[in-house]
């Protein structure tokens, strides 16, 4: 493992100052086909997260880290709750399967880990689907 973990950071050296981020994500748009992006947009007050609506923009390739896209197995959730559309009601369960299992390995004892949990039971709740769509 830990050679594994020197051998990205000699990349990420080599690769012209590269974040970790930006070697691991992938692009979601490579063949051209995507052009707008949905965004969904949460506020945070105190400690209680809230849907708030969705954006449309443009996809931009200066925004890939921000994107998170990495792609999963064909026949499974991507492996960031970030999905391209094919089916919206296919996709919206693949964004929630993947918020599930990448909360199977955090712990609500970090800010991050909490709002993250957050914003998955707030995905999970069936008035969000209803919400959503």
């Amino acid at each position: 493992m830990l050679r594994t973990l020197k051998l990205i950071g000699d990349y990420s050296a080599a690769s012209g100052g590269k974040t970790l981020l930006d070697l691991l994500v992938d692009d979601p748009n490579d063949k051209g086909i995507y052009d707008t992006v949905l965004v969904l947009v949460f506020e945070k007050h105190d400690n209680l997260i809230t849907y708030s609506k969705i954006n449309l923009e443009e996809y931009s390739r200066s925004k890939l880290s921000k994107y998170a896209y990495k792609q999963g197995p064909p026949r499974s959730c991507d492996l960031t709750p970030t999905s391209k559309v094919t089916e919206l009601p296919k996709t919206w369960q693949r964004i929630k399967s993947s918020l599930q299992k990448i909360c199977a390995n955090l712990s609500e004892s970090t800010d991050d880990g909490k709002t993250i949990i957050s914003i998955r039971d707030l995905l999970d709740d069936p008035i969000t689907d209803k919400m959503i769509f």
